[in-house]
């Protein structure tokens, strides 16, 4: 009996000191990076980023969704017979962090990724594939945290006017953002 009592009073003491909530992070920020589209053309890569973090949290732990929007993106090939497109951007991740004193660490997965451009070929999707984010947010005044993200991305089905095939697009991005982390 004492064991029992002894064990309720250590859980209750635990779960009393456990910070568990909801976070939200929006943010807004500028992606830099490089593309290969697997077809022998290469290029850099901007856009300006827009989205935000949801989720749940607990102590420092956290666990969520990433959801942006990539707008005003430029694709501009390195190679004279390139062309260089404009595209907007939708991505979805999902991530898990800590959420240290000074500093916010997180990976995410893409759980859907789609690229969408205006073509001299007629409208083109680019989605499918893989996606891994990782990130560091530099908390520098309460309100206000600083973020260095670093996109890896790796395409695999293309729909050129309506036709689809495989392909083999590749970018890395740096996205440097500003966010407003929340806690509930």
């Amino acid at each position: 009996m004492k064991l029992l009592g002894l064990t309720l009073c250590l859980l209750v003491g635990f779960a009393s000191s456990a910070k568990a909530g909801i976070f939200v992070e929006p943010y807004a920020g500028y992606g830099l990076g490089s593309y290969d589209d697997g077809a022998g053309e290469k290029g850099k890569v901007s856009a300006v980023s827009l989205g935000a973090r949801i989720g749940g949290e607990m102590n420092m732990l956290f666990i969520g969704a990433d959801v942006s929007k990539q707008m005003s993106g430029k694709i501009k090939a390195d190679n004279a017979g390139g062309t260089d497109e404009k595209f907007t951007g939708t991505q979805l991740y999902g991530v898990v962090g800590a959420n240290l004193p000074i500093l916010r660490l997180w990976a995410g997965y893409g759980l859907l990724n789609e690229i969408k451009m205006d073509s001299v070929l007629g409208d083109v999707t680019v989605d499918g594939g893989s996606h891994i984010k990782l990130g560091v947010g530099f908390k520098i005044i309460p309100m206000v945290s600083l973020n260095v993200e670093y996109l890896i991305e790796k395409y695999k089905k293309i729909e050129v006017a309506g036709i689809s095939q495989d392909t083999d697009f590749k970018s890395n991005t740096l996205l440097l953002s500003a966010s407003v982390p929340l806690s509930f």
